[in-house]
């Protein structure tokens, strides 16, 4: 949590804020952690989505994005 929050405290020209959305077991039995990640501008949110999930490893960090 603490990587994604400095990334954003560098990149966003809004507000943000960042909570844990709990944990969350994969049918293959692998436990990931949630985080909710809301933005006060559009544009940070559209660059956070372009400049950090889309990252072929992203995936494999257990990053995904919902819209």
């Amino acid at each position: 949590m603490d990587s994604i929050e400095d990334w954003l405290a560098l990149h966003c020209q809004g507000e943000w804020d960042v909570r844990f959305g709990g944990i969350v077991e994969t049918d293959e039995g692998i436990i990931r952690k949630q985080l909710d990640v809301m933005f006060e501008k559009i544009e940070d949110k559209t660059s956070f989505r372009d400049q950090f999930l889309t990252h072929g490893d992203a995936g494999a960090a257990g990053v995904s994005y919902r819209g």
